[in-house]
């Protein structure tokens, strides 16, 4: 068993961020005049039994302006610094099944995401869960890997423009095989 836990506090002068422009689909990089990012973030790995391995993480970060104004020039202190989730979850279990055999699952978790100064309800992405697995079979330098991503095909946005109403989706299941030599 072991693990780390890490708190943070920072006071930062000066913060950039990528905003859109008004009226357009063209961005501009901002910088709010002070922004206050505090949080916390722990791992943890258990090693149950042999060969299995349990690993989680999770991070909570509260990053708010604290002298900023938007677009329009309206004061928003207070309010979540866009693209930064408050929450992040992440567990895994790996199990060496031997001779070079081994598979791995995981559950990532991403709480809610602000994409506008304003934090609108209309441009939050609300929290949403993605599932991974892997089997993979080594021999001496050699790896091969059939893996899925985003298992349970979970549609989330990875940005929304608030400008035009619309957003970029985040990648669908995905599944593969993937070969790598190591020299």
């Amino acid at each position: 068993f072991g693990g780390s836990v890490l708190g943070f506090w920072s006071n930062i002068d000066g913060y950039q961020f990528e905003r859109t422009v008004p009226n357009s689909t063209d961005y501009v990089v901002v910088n709010a005049s002070e922004v206050s990012s505090r949080g916390l973030e722990a791992k943890f790995m258990w090693n149950p039994v042999e060969h299995v391995w349990w690993d989680f993480q999770a991070g909570c970060t509260k990053a708010t302006f604290e002298d900023h104004r938007d677009a329009t020039g309206a004061r928003i202190d207070g309010r979540q610094v866009p693209f930064v989730p408050k929450l992040t979850l992440r567990t895994g279990v790996t199990v060496d099944l031997g001779r070079g055999l081994s598979a791995n699952a995981s559950y990532a978790v991403v709480g809610r995401t602000h994409y506008d100064e304003r934090n609108t309800a209309t441009f939050t992405q609300k929290s949403y869960g993605i599932a991974n697995a892997q089997l993979r079979y080594q021999v001496q330098q050699w790896t091969v890997a059939i893996y899925g991503q985003n298992l349970f095909d979970k549609r989330y946005y990875q940005f929304i423009n608030p400008e035009i109403f619309a957003g970029s989706p985040g990648a669908p299941r995905r599944l593969g095989v993937q070969l790598s030599h190591e020299y």
